[in-house]
């Protein structure tokens, strides 16, 4: 975008200033970060003819160093003024527009993806949810019917109780399973 915004025939007019120079402890470091810089991330702006400057926070000197070399480039006009002014481009169709354009509908294009895939896992969590629901729901049912004969077991104990506990509250005489006893002396004790 910085290329289509300029165009590359503006890049001697370009000044890379580098900061936190007064931060750098270990001075072989900072210049190995720099020239990773210069090599690598801005290695076309170079060769085209930008400068590298540091600056140091606070400092007067470098920030006055600076000024001084950008009063001496000669102004110029930048691509994207080129397209707009002269070609009667409207921004979406400069170099730096398309590139512009061309970010956001990767941008969209991603997002459709990710909405894609969030719909697909919204289905299948909603299915996953409904064979979960159909589980408990059949878990629910068992317990119910375990809990169900349960209380009819209870209920068949009880009731088939009942007739032995009525048999028992009756008095001695009444009862047919009551046996005399064979012995006095046992007699005493039952």
């Amino acid at each position: 975008m910085f290329k289509g915004l300029c165009g590359s025939e503006n890049y001697e007019n370009v000044v890379v200033l580098t900061t936190n120079w007064d931060r750098v402890v270990n001075k072989e470091e900072g210049d190995g970060r720099e020239a990773e810089l210069k090599n690598v991330v801005f290695k076309e702006l170079v060769d085209g003819g930008a400068k590298f400057m540091r600056h140091k926070f606070g400092n007067m000197k470098t920030a006055r160093d600076v000024l001084e070399h950008i009063f001496t480039l000669l102004p110029t006009h930048i691509a994207i003024q080129k397209e707009i002014r002269v070609e009667g481009k409207v921004l979406e169709d400069t170099a730096a527009g398309s590139v512009h354009r061309d970010e956001i509908e990767q941008m969209i294009a991603k997002h459709k993806e990710e909405l894609a895939s969030l719909r697909q896992e919204m289905k299948a969590n909603q299915a996953e949810n409904a064979a979960e629901r159909q589980e408990l729901k059949k878990g629910l049912e068992q317990l119910n019917e375990k809990l169900e004969r349960r209380e009819k077991e209870r209920l068949e104990l009880k009731e088939g109780l009942e007739p032995t506990r009525k048999q028992q509250l009756k008095t001695p005489e009444e009862s047919p399973h009551r046996q005399k006893p064979r012995n006095k002396f046992l007699g005493r004790f039952f």
